[in-house]
Order: C-alpha cells, then sequence, then structure tokens
C-alpha cells in the first residue's frame, strides 16, 4: 500500500510465500556496500530483471 507496508509503517506484510517449513530454503541473491553511513530512504525494487534504487545527493 506504502512505504513500509502502511500508513503506520508497521513493516508487516499478510504475503505468506515464506513460510516456517520453507525459510530454510531462502538463499542472498544480491549486497550493495554503501559508501556512505547513514540510513536509506528507501528499499530497491526489481522489474524485469533491472533492479532500481533512490539516493539523496546531499551536496
Amino acid at each position: 500500500m506504502t512505504y513500509n507496508g502502511g500508513y503506520m509503517s508497521q513493516r508487516h506484510s499478510l504475503l505468506d510465500q515464506i513460510t516456517k517449513e520453507n525459510v530454510e530454503n531462502l538463499e542472498l541473491k544480491w549486497v550493495l556496500q554503501n559508501q556512505v553511513f547513514g540510513a536509506w530512504q528507501s528499499n530497491p525494487i526489481i522489474v524485469d530483471g533491472i533492479m532500481y534504487v533512490t539516493e539523496d545527493l546531499i551536496v
């Protein structure tokens, strides 16, 4: 619905693809080493195999 899962930013999802039975099959697909210390303002999204990210430019 919105960033962080809802208007209260509770970061909870009702999706049920990951369960107690299959969680052990998860595997790491990518890692991004952040070059700047601080919090990210958004999450990456992958569409048709292309990853899109945003950044805040501090000058």
